[in-house]
């Protein structure tokens, strides 16, 4: 048994103990979700593409290819899902650069998400499709692969370049939204370590900021009636104590005198809005969702740079000539072998994303933990 064969067995092997099961669980989580927002929909078509070619690497090591139409459907599918694959990891920097830089502008809608992503397998089927009218069975090691050019060198050319043009400027785009988003991290976490510095230095500060946050929150209770024929007034009902008996008289004749008259705001004091260090519920709620937001960016880097990194050897060995790689065969000891497993490390990418989701992401954890509890 040849590196080859044994390259195909293990990565098949791996396939079915890990990238079926594994793509299962991201497509059975993401989709229980209640409100899905286009990333998890990304997510979700990523993980059935990978599903998928799962499938094709196990019936491709299991049985030779010596029918032609079995040769054309394996070379479609899986060109055609590696290309989509690269166009939805960029349609997911997209909408992660949206989700942080502009997150009150109009974001992608979950539809709009499953359609890209379906378009994206259309399209990329459809620039293969030239593929098909090419493909052959051949013999490659004494083994029946798929030649996918069969005798045109012009098509050869073509299809071995394409690849890597589509990854270079996929990932030139996706550098710079990432490096944009990172930007704005920075900055949001600056932004807020100033805001608790100051809280947390200044009380009075802080009972003002939260003072304002109430009674702006009150705006659609307060009935508020401005009468033209008569001075306006102010009252604020609390509970009264003997201190603030005095000190409402006295506002209410400094309101008489300003012409503040029957201007009735009610506002609940029952329980006080401030407390030194306390911030308005609407800004907690805004900060979690921007450390949410964060941290789901960077389980998505972490795994679009290892999506890349694992697809650069097969890149590199693709745009190789056949001398070229004759030589390196020749030269280096064991050198078939270690082409041959260069060449397969990009099907890590179909089995991986599990574990990145599980160690980078606590949500996705928790909800798998949730899954196997009885």
């Amino acid at each position: 048994m040849n590196a080859f064969q044994l390259t195909n067995i293990a990565v098949a092997s791996c396939a079915g103990a890990i990238g079926i099961p594994g793509n299962i669980c991201i497509v059975f989580v993401f989709s229980r979700r209640q409100n899905k927002n286009p990333t998890d929909v990304a997510v979700i078509a990523l993980a059935i593409l990978d599903l998928f070619l799962c499938l094709l690497l196990i019936e491709g090591s299991a049985s030779p290819k010596t029918i032609r139409w079995m040769c054309v459907v394996e070379t479609i599918l899986k060109k055609g899902i590696f290309t989509a694959g690269l166009f939805i990891t960029l349609f997911i920097a997209v909408c992660r650069y949206f989700a942080v830089c502009r997150p009150f502008s109009s974001r992608f809608s979950s539809p709009l998400a499953w359609t890209v992503s379906a378009a994206s397998l259309v399209l990329s089927i459809l620039i293969h499709l030239p593929i098909a009218f090419h493909t052959k069975p051949a013999q490659r090691q004494g083994i029946a692969a798929c030649d996918p050019f069969g005798d045109d060198p012009l098509l050869r050319k073509i299809y071995v370049a394409l690849p890597s043009v589509l990854a270079g400027a996929s990932l030139s785009v996706i550098i710079l939204l990432y490096v944009k988003i990172y930007r704005v991290i920075r900055h949001h976490q600056a932004l807020r370590e100033r805001m608790t510095n100051s809280l947390g230095a200044s009380n009075a500060e802080g009972c003002i900021s939260s003072i304002s946050a109430a009674v702006s929150n009150t705006k659609s209770t307060s009935n508020i009636s401005t009468p033209t024929d008569r001075q306006p007034s102010v009252q604020l009902s609390s509970a009264p104590t003997p201190g603030d008996d005095v000190s409402g008289n006295a506002d209410t004749k400094a309101n008489d005198a300003s012409g503040l008259g029957d201007v009735h705001v009610s506002i609940d004091l029952k329980k006080p809005p401030c407390s030194g260090s306390e911030e308005p519920y609407k800004k907690r709620t805004t900060r979690k969702k921007q450390q949410a937001d964060h941290k789901t960016t960077r389980m998505l880097v972490i795994m679009t740079v290892i999506f890349f990194i694992l697809w650069f050897p097969a890149l590199a060995i693709q745009l190789m000539t056949t001398d070229q790689k004759f030589r390196l065969s020749q030269t280096i000891p064991k050198g078939v072998a270690i082409l041959t497993v260069l060449n397969n490390v990009r099907f890590i990418n179909q089995f991986i994303n599990v574990f990145i989701y599980l160690i980078a992401n606590n949500k996705f954890r928790g909800e798998c933990v949730q899954l196997f509890k009885p």
